[in-house]
């Protein structure tokens, strides 16, 4: 940690002044936090102070399809004074809205079901669908038994994906493997499962699992959509997980800035730096990404980064 700190962290100056920039807004010690690396603040202040501050106006958006997500957001561009700007790489969390997770899309426009015997190795419920066991054939992989001490692996999890040990259970019960959960970290709420709001979350457990126990896993979940808090997060942990898998993304067109990719970027090279390996999704939507159908292509962000391995899908 500390050779690392030592190459991306600002200077001692850099922070005194955005500290003392926001103590003259009444924004305490306590109120603020220094990640590990020294290079990204976290603030807490009402949105009276922030309005001030900013010299922008923030409201509270609530989503149109999913009604319990509500977060607030600036209405107008904001600025920062120029001695404090030149100090500062980006202001998140102010502008971007999350993309938020639907459940699944099953293509099957043919009305074909595989006939290869591992289709139909998770009960009646799962024939034609890809389950563990076609993993296992198309990647040549055997289910591990045993596990090399030290070896961990963790899932990200966002804006109410939680997961419930009773469709785990029914799941391996099902498939033949195991479906557990070592340690959660950021809570968890099984009721909202209940209402099928678990699909995205259940589906990365089940997967790693099948492929990797008995090797511990750990759930990071946040209720908010940051890329850049999560990988902090991460990297300020005490004993961080070595390998993370994380199934989300957008294009990069539809990222807030090429500041917020940098930022996330720089944080990737530095978990990559202290032996973190970090996979995420390449998309759902093949080449034109979620932009839609049309002349242009749109690479995903973060499976873009350089410093991350994308993972896609495999059809043979």
């Amino acid at each position: 940690h500390d050779e690392i700190k030592s190459r991306i962290a600002p200077s001692t100056d850099s922070v005194k002044k955005v500290t003392e920039f926001l103590n003259s807004f009444g924004i305490t010690e306590k109120d603020i936090s220094v990640n590990k690396m020294g290079d990204m603040l976290t603030v807490s202040m009402p949105v009276k102070t922030a309005n001030k501050m900013l010299k922008t106006e923030f409201a509270l958006f609530r989503s149109a399809s999913q009604r319990n997500v509500a977060i607030p957001r600036i209405t107008k561009p904001y600025y920062l004074p120029e001695e404090i700007a030149q100090h500062v790489q980006i202001v998140a969390d102010i502008v971007r809205f999350p993309s938020l997770r639907q459940g699944p899309t099953i293509f099957n426009s043919d009305g074909k079901v595989s006939t290869d015997p591992e289709f139909n190795t998770c009960g009646t419920k799962c024939n034609g669908f890809t389950t563990p066991d076609v993993l296992k054939t198309a990647y040549s992989f055997e289910y591990m038994t045993t596990a090399t001490a030290g070896n961990s692996m963790s899932v990200a999890e966002f804006q109410y994906q939680y997961y419930d040990n009773t469709d785990l259970q029914s799941f391996g019960d099902a498939c033949g493997v195991t479906a557990d959960v070592e340690v959660t970290i950021g809570g968890n709420n099984p009721k909202i499962c209940e209402a099928g709001g678990c699909v995205e979350a259940l589906l990365d457990i089940e997967y790693i699992e099948a492929v990797a126990y008995p090797i511990p896993l750990t759930v990071i979940y946040s209720p908010t959509y940051s890329l850049l808090d999560w990988v902090n997060q991460v990297m300020d942990m005490a004993d961080p997980p070595l390998v993370h898998s994380v199934s989300y993304g957008n294009d990069e067109v539809q990222q807030t800035s090429t500041e917020y990719m940098d930022s996330c970027n720089e944080q990737f090279m530095a978990a990559g730096a202290m032996g973190l390996s970090i996979l995420f999704a390449a998309g759902d939507q093949g080449v034109w990404g979620r932009s839609g159908v049309g002349s242009t292509y749109h690479p995903d962000f973060p499976a873009s980064s350089p410093y991350v391995t994308a993972v896609g899908g495999t059809n043979s």
